[in-house]
């Protein structure tokens, strides 16, 4: 079990990590009855065609399954049973063609790095504080809050070659905890909640296999943190909880190329502490799950996809944050600790998207989707910030209708106006929402199926 400081520091961190027109939950079908508490770690084995899950529940499928579950496309089985209620399953990964996680698979409250046999858990060493394990090269890496293991001195994070434990390195890392790693251009890659002693190294380092170096600075702030790594077009991705303001190159979300940072689009733009928990790329986009409710001025409540030039939001809300993400057998598959999806009933704390009629909503970094007088669409708001009366421009549009409203976080109608540019180049209206609150709204404009969006601040 995590220790009571540890806990507290990385309640937020870990335990919710695997934590248009509308879609609605039409668009998500539950796999078979689910289980039945909260999902926080999912695993496609493409190999066997399996999903292994893991969470806090005690049932999948309707039977019991203590904490951890396989999917295999039509029934949920056990694993054996599963393992103790104590601590939830954060982790799985495939070594040596065998299926490991960590968790209390003996009835001790103690958590143990183990390995499924096919017929039940084999367990191979006590381990403390582990938050993540991750098969790169020849080797299981262990990572988390720890500072030995199997009685190896290590901190945060070791390497297991399926016989013998060997540290990584000699660096004493403090704080909280790595949360993930990764490789990127050849090098090891590890974030979370740490630092060195002399603190040059913050949040995210790389090993080149002599020493740990600073990656761009790192990120600053004494509540910052790094969650979660994709990579995506060929750059690495870094989700958590860190903000421009205080230096960062993002908010929630960075790009590093290997040599810089780069903002991505923006990032959550609401909601104090506010982070992304998980990433997948699928079918050439970037989906991102975690207690965010907007990204980029575009509502996205726990979900959102950025297309490598802006976010877009499905319009699908989900009852609680969600916690995890993953590709089994070509489906994207979601899960946390939601009940329902935009009101309908999903009782089974995992979802399928199964696609069907919608419509994408966007944020207005790129044109929109190609449409005669429309793709080379631009706006303008002036002034934004504002008091409620602002000026909206269109430009380019040629003649096209187009519908123009304003819409709150939890996506009440505000405004609404049918417009036509009559063939000229531009279209110029005034809007009045003095009446309404201080915050910030989305401003959509909308030609048929395409849609623009942008957000509106009123102070």
């Amino acid at each position: 079990m995590l220790s009571n400081n540890l806990l507290r520091r990385t309640t937020l961190l870990i335990a919710i990590i695997c934590g248009g027109v509308n879609v609605f939950a039409q668009h998500w079908a539950p796999l078979g009855v689910g289980v039945n508490n909260a999902i926080r770690s999912l695993y496609s084995d493409s190999t066997s065609n399996l999903l292994y899950v893991g969470g806090l529940f005690t049932k999948a499928g309707g039977n019991k399954s203590l904490a951890v579950a396989v999917w295999n496309g039509t029934t949920w089985d056990s694993l054996g049973g599963g393992a103790n209620t104590g601590s939830p399953i954060l982790t799985f990964s495939k070594f040596n063609n065998q299926i490991y996680s960590v968790g209390e698979f003996e009835m001790n409250s103690e958590n143990y790095l183990a390995r499924w046999n096919g017929v039940n858990w084999d367990t191979i060493t006590k381990v403390k504080n582990v938050v993540g394990i991750k098969t790169i090269g020849n080797f299981l890496y262990v990572y988390g809050g720890f500072d030995s293991i199997a009685g190896i001195p290590a901190s945060y994070i070791a390497k297991w070659d399926g016989t013998n434990w060997a540290a990584v390195d000699t660096t004493h890392w403090q704080l909280s905890c790595i949360a993930d790693i990764i490789t990127f251009q050849g090098n090891l890659y590890a974030t979370g909640n740490f630092a060195n002693y002399n603190e040059s190294i913050h949040q995210i380092a790389k090993w080149d296999g002599v020493k740990w170096q600073s990656v761009g600075g790192g990120f600053l702030g004494g509540t910052d943190w790094g969650n979660c790594f994709e990579i995506y077009n060929n750059e690495l991705y870094v989700g958590g909880v860190f903000s421009k303001a205080d230096g960062n190159p993002g908010n929630g979300i960075a790009r590093w190329d290997g040599s810089a940072w780069y903002d991505v689009g923006g990032g959550i733009s609401c909601c104090g502490g506010a982070q992304i928990v998980n990433m997948l790329v699928f079918n050439s986009s970037l989906y991102a799950v975690g207690t965010f409710t907007n990204m980029s001025g575009v509502p996205a409540r726990f979900f959102s996809k950025w297309d490598g030039t802006k976010w877009c939001g499905f319009g699908s809300v989900f009852t609680t944050s969600t916690s995890c993400l993953a590709n089994y057998n070509g489906q994207l598959i979601i899960g946390g600790a939601f009940k329902s999806i935009d009101g309908d009933t999903l009782d089974s704390r995992i979802a399928k998207w199964i696609g069907g009629a919608y419509t994408d909503t966007c944020g207005f970094s790129v044109s929109v989707q190609e449409h005669p007088g429309f793709s080379s669409f631009e706006s303008t708001l002036f002034p934004n910030p504002n008091n409620g009366s602002f000026q909206l421009m269109l430009k380019n549009l040629s003649g096209v209708q187009v519908e123009i409203s304003v819409v709150d976080l939890v996506g009440r109608e505000l405004y609404r106006s049918n417009e036509t540019s009559n063939n000229s180049e531009s279209l110029t209206r005034d809007i009045d929402l003095t009446a309404f609150p201080k915050g910030m709204y989305l401003l959509r404009v909308q030609n048929g199926l395409n849609v623009a969006t942008d957000k509106v601040i009123i102070q």
